[in-house]
């Protein structure tokens, strides 16, 4: 079902095609494309208000799941993904239950679930995040029209502060096209960048200092990005005999990186939430 291409795997053949086939409307394939992924909303949704057994969860307000693409469509999740990000025999694992029902069985089989899956309800918001068991269930049921499905909830309620720090950090992921920033080596950061439906990382930021919040380290990285985004301008100026010179000088800089977008690594020390400081 799923074809291995470098370190990804994407649906072999048309994706959507498929889905029309097996009875998914076309409408909700439509909006399926259109609902991204967000992150969690744990870091400022922090106190517990209660747990609640066998849930069922309205579909249409779960925001993302943990080995979700953030910013990608639910479609997009589901069609393909990088190797360390979700695995694709359990997409064919769920898919293979239409050989023994029809797709209207297995909708509802979501609400039945033996083993429900684990969320969070940011009462705030009044939305759902899948945050370990189910993703693959989740997603599935999702792009198969499915309403409901049955989870444990833990309950939580916000806090205004870390509210703001969160959609702070949001805002500066999504004007730079940031997909993750990572702890490295010698106190610096490194930066994955999204570029279309792929990711390149850069090294070599600094990394956070103990005096710093949130917004320092935003208004800080900022202008290092800008400082880097105005030399690649320049550079992109010169011509092109005397840019394969100026290569040999740049060695490992950020400014090569850029250029070069290379496929991220899983060398890193940790993901850095700026919301959390």
């Amino acid at each position: 079902m799923y074809r291995k291409i470098g370190k990804r795997y994407e649906y072999d053949g048309e994706f959507e095609q498929y889905l029309l086939r097996i009875g998914v409307r076309k409408g909700h394939i439509q909006r399926m494309k259109e609902k991204k992924l967000q992150y969690d909303r744990d870091k400022y949704f922090w106190k517990k208000e209660c747990d609640e057994k066998n849930r069922l969860v309205p579909l249409q307000r779960v925001i993302g799941v943990s080995r979700g693409t953030v910013g990608d469509s639910v479609f997009e999740n589901v069609r393909t993904m990088q190797e360390w990000e979700r695995d694709h025999y359990r997409f064919e694992k769920c898919f293979d239950y239409l050989d023994r029902m029809s797709l209207n069985e297995l909708i509802k089989s979501y609400e039945k679930l033996n083993y429900p899956v684990k969320m969070v309800y940011y009462k705030d918001d009044d939305k759902y995040f899948l945050t370990t068991d189910g993703n693959h269930r989740t997603l599935t049921a999702m792009i198969l029209g499915a309403e409901y499905i049955k989870a444990d909830v833990t309950v939580m309620i916000g806090d205004k502060e870390k509210k703001e720090k969160y959609l702070a950090e949001c805002d500066f992921y999504n004007k730079y096209s940031i997909f993750r920033i990572f702890a490295s080596k010698r106190g610096k950061c490194k930066i994955i960048f999204k570029d279309g439906d792929k990711c390149y990382e850069v090294n070599g930021f600094k990394g956070v200092k103990n005096n710093e919040n949130c917004y320092d380290i935003i208004g800080r990285l900022s202008d290092e990005i800008e400082r880097d985004k105005s030399i690649i301008a320049l550079y992109l100026k010169i011509p092109m005999k005397i840019r394969r010179i100026l290569r040999y000088f740049l060695g490992n800089t950020r400014i090569l990186q850029y250029l070069e977008k290379r496929n991220p690594t899983q060398r890193h020390c940790g993901i850095i939430r700026l919301c959390e400081f």
